[in-house]
């Protein structure tokens, strides 16, 4: 890239199919960590409610999200993002109102979407019940 003087490279896989595109940002992100900078996209930061829910910007990354709420949330292949999880449950197409409850080692949390941008989720309320505890369970 540096040679030809681009500003971005095509990735093509094996079939010589494009697989992506790679810029010098995406290489230094690479090597230091996230770069923020005038283009990218300002994500707002989960806030938390008195209540101990979280409001959460749908479009923020799984790993992210469990990060700055402390709460273990699934990963999958299918998706990245808060929002996709939701899409990959319902296995539809959110409306406002929306919940699913997904059970994680120790808690389970339920999500509810807030509000909707283009089709998808904007807006994710995150409301983490009390962790259960399954010996108590069994003994009741």
């Amino acid at each position: 890239m540096r040679d030809t003087g681009e500003e971005f490279a095509c990735v093509v896989d094996e079939y010589g199919g494009l697989a992506g595109i790679l810029t010098f940002e995406d290489v230094a992100e690479e090597l230091v960590g996230e770069i923020a900078d005038e283009t990218d996209a300002h994500e707002d930061a989960p806030t938390s409610a008195p209540d101990g829910s979280w409001l959460v910007d749908a479009a923020m990354r799984i790993d992210e999200v469990s990060r700055l709420t402390g709460l273990p949330l699934p990963e999958g292949d299918s998706y990245d993002t808060l929002g996709g999880l939701v899409m990959a449950e319902l296995r539809r197409l959110p409306t406002p109102g929306d919940r699913l409850t997904v059970d994680l080692d120790a808690a389970r949390v339920e999500l509810e979407v807030v509000t909707i941008a283009r089709r998808v989720a904007a807006k994710i309320k995150i409301n983490a019940a009390e962790a259960v505890n399954q010996e108590a369970a069994w003994t009741r």
